[in-house]
């Protein structure tokens, strides 16, 4: 059907824009689509065709094109967007993991400003380390212990 679309129109002298605007369509990519046979075109766009090119060859291809695409079934669906899909999931989920994790360390290092000035240890329940004053590390690591004379 696109080779006999392409044909008529090239023999009439007419560009792809010229028989856009003569159909009334917006682009003229439509036609290219149609010539291509990358889109099947509608009835009415065909009989607009037959009459604006002035041939009535293009009905009974449309018709064949219909059957050989109705023969053929349904067609395949697309697996790349569920694939898309489920790798932004494992990356966010990972992501995600990476940032908490980053946030609470598995051990007390000594420098936990909070844990030292609740006079507990660390995350996990271990005492904190105290100095020979018993002042918690971590207060003198963040630089807050006074100074004793």
């Amino acid at each position: 059907m696109g080779r006999e679309l392409r044909r008529l129109r090239v023999s009439r002298g007419m560009s792809q824009r010229a028989l856009t605007k003569q159909l009334g369509l917006s682009a003229h990519s439509n036609i290219a689509d149609y010539e291509s046979g990358r889109r099947i075109p509608p009835r009415d766009i065909v009989l607009e065709c037959e009459r604006v090119l002035g041939s009535n060859t293009l009905s009974p291809l449309l018709e064949d094109a219909l059957a050989a695409r109705a023969a053929a079934g349904p067609p395949k669906r697309r697996r790349w967007p569920y694939v898309a899909v489920g790798a932004a999931m494992v990356i966010a989920v990972v992501g995600a993991a990476v940032l908490l994790r980053r946030d609470k360390p598995s051990i007390w290092d000594g420098n936990d400003l909070q844990a030292g000035q609740l006079g507990g240890g660390g995350r996990d329940g271990a005492p904190g380390r105290r100095d020979e004053n018993g002042v918690p590390l971590s207060l003198i690591h963040a630089g807050l212990r006074r100074r004793r004379s």
